[in-house]
């Protein structure tokens, strides 16, 4: 992974009193209003004209733009405050330009003791914050588009006449937790990372084989400090073992000791399953200071998600997009019961669809048949959810995860086919013209192969063509190839022991 820019610091006036005299606080990009946060984190895609004029083949790569899409909601302002706050907070608690650095930095000694809740001094609580929400409610990416609107590295070359005590100074720094949970495995991974950021080489120099998890978590703090992290963010949470390496119990002192000694504010983020995984230790830290829980819920049917669906209607690849309807909205939200990652999966894999069918307009039909065909592994959760409840954490995520790795699989499987059918309709017509070669080259179709209704006669309009089913497909013998490739298989089976889930 390449490295980001680093920027050289520009000290800015701070109208917060205690911010003041702080080189990391005071090379921070001014605090943002909510206008001007909106704008930061907003991504938009806006389809130019070439991208809606480019033949279908192309057109189609063009839609994986919308990935990107991000529009600001109530979660992302409130989120960009909160987040801003901790950075700062954080800052004007371990200010290398005052006489009790060194003293942080003793502190900091005793940081890798497993058993060591609390070492810092008194009057210094902790920064901590547990962001939680099911998979696919846009946790990672609501968190990533806040810490975009700080500079990630900056370079300090000199403050007020005075050579710096931080030279580069590591504004946030995010990591997942390991698939195992060890705490030596997060060790590593944030030495790493701050050796890319930063250039330094701490992990090669000082971690060997012999190199004890208590060791490399005073290492860790060490460099933390003397890097200015601001915030820690630690992603996928609920991955913490009791198994390895001691556990959640080791690493939740180790995160404690680093907030209250060290005053580095620690974001966690997990799915529901992670509170249970933290216990109730975190939760009392987390409300003796305030903090609480982060909770990110799926949205409701209401005026922010027409507001958000008015907005990704809008990113349109198609030449003669539909203005958006009220019952529109109410599909997509029955299709997505409000969890956004399946809202902009479902309006992209919809357009895809409407160009593979030669269609210009975006239907209701196109996000019915994307829902019924490619989002089977969701169909029975998302039926819970309509009936109040949540989804189980484990076989959610189990569920989100197999939809990633099978939708684009399945698109190819139906840009094959509809290939197959346009050329078949072309062969038809050709054939059609040549009378003397009728017989030789026009066979008489089987009735499992006749073609499609509603697409090679433009009238029928009511049911867009699907491809047949795969027990029909498996026994042609010139559909090999796509078998072989990999673009006719059932995904419904891979999650549900062999039966699809029932949707709606």
């Amino acid at each position: 992974m390449a490295r980001p820019a680093m920027f050289d610091a520009v000290y800015r006036d701070q109208a917060v009193p205690h911010y003041r005299g702080n080189p990391l606080n005071e090379a921070l990009p001014d605090i943002l209003t909510v206008d001007e946060a909106v704008n930061a984190m907003m991504r938009r895609v806006r389809p130019t004209e070439q991208e809606r004029a480019l033949p279908p083949h192309l057109r189609r790569h063009a839609t994986n733009r919308l990935r990107d899409f991000l529009f600001p909601l109530t979660m992302h302002l409130d989120l960009s405050a909160r987040l801003g706050e901790l950075i700062r907070d954080g800052y004007s608690r371990r200010n290398p330009h005052t006489a009790d650095w060194r003293s942080v930095l003793q502190v900091s000694d005793n940081a890798g003791n497993a058993d060591l809740a609390y070492v810092g001094r008194p009057g210094l609580p902790g920064l901590l914050m547990a962001l939680i929400g099911p998979s696919g409610i846009g946790k990672t990416s609501a968190v990533d588009a806040v810490l975009a609107t700080y500079p990630q590295v900056i370079r300090h070359l000199s403050y007020k006449g005075q050579r710096p005590r931080i030279a580069r100074q590591i504004v946030w720094l995010k990591l997942t937790c390991p698939p195992q949970g060890s705490t030596r495995e997060l060790c590593c991974a944030f030495l790493d990372e701050v050796d890319r950021l930063a250039g330094t080489s701490y992990g090669r120099d000082f971690v060997g084989r012999g190199t004890t998890a208590e060791a490399m978590r005073r290492l860790m703090a060490k460099v933390a400090l003397l890097h200015g992290v601001g915030l820690l963010v630690v992603d996928e949470v609920q991955c913490l073992s009791e198994a390895s390496s001691g556990g959640s119990r080791v690493m939740l002192n180790f995160w404690l000791a680093l907030t209250n000694g060290l005053g580095i504010p620690i974001v966690s983020i997990g799915t529901p399953k992670s509170k249970r995984i933290l216990g109730a230790e975190w939760q009392h830290a987390r409300r003796g200071v305030g903090q609480g829980d982060f909770i990110l819920e799926r949205l409701s049917n209401n005026d922010e998600f027409e507001i958000f669906c008015s907005t990704l209607w809008k990113e349109q690849f198609l030449q003669q997009p539909a203005p958006l309807t009220r019952a529109t909205i109410d599909l997509l939200y029955d299709r997505s019961q409000g969890v956004l990652d399946l809202v902009v999966k479902l309006f992209m894999m919809a357009q895809r669809r409407a160009i593979d069918a030669g269609h210009e307009t975006l239907e209701h039909r196109h996000l019915t048949e994307v829902y019924d065909e490619s989002f089977k592994l969701v169909h029975g959760f998302l039926e819970i959810m309509r009936q109040g409840g949540n989804a189980d954490d484990d076989r959610w995520d189990q569920a989100l995860d197999h939809l990633d790795r099978t939708l684009a699989a399945q698109t190819d499987r139906e840009r094959a086919m509809a290939a197959l059918h346009r050329a078949r309709q072309a062969e038809d017509v050709g054939s059609a013209g040549q009378p003397s070669e009728p017989k030789r080259k026009r066979q008489r179709k089987r009735p499992a192969e006749s073609a499609p209704s509603g697409v090679a006669d433009s009238s029928h309009t009511a049911q867009a063509w699907t491809p047949p089913d795969d027990s029909v497909l498996a026994q042609k013998g010139g559909h090999e190839p796509l078998r072989e490739a990999g673009h006719i298989y059932d995904i419904s089976a891979d999650l549900m022991g062999g039966k699809p889930t029932s949707g709606s």
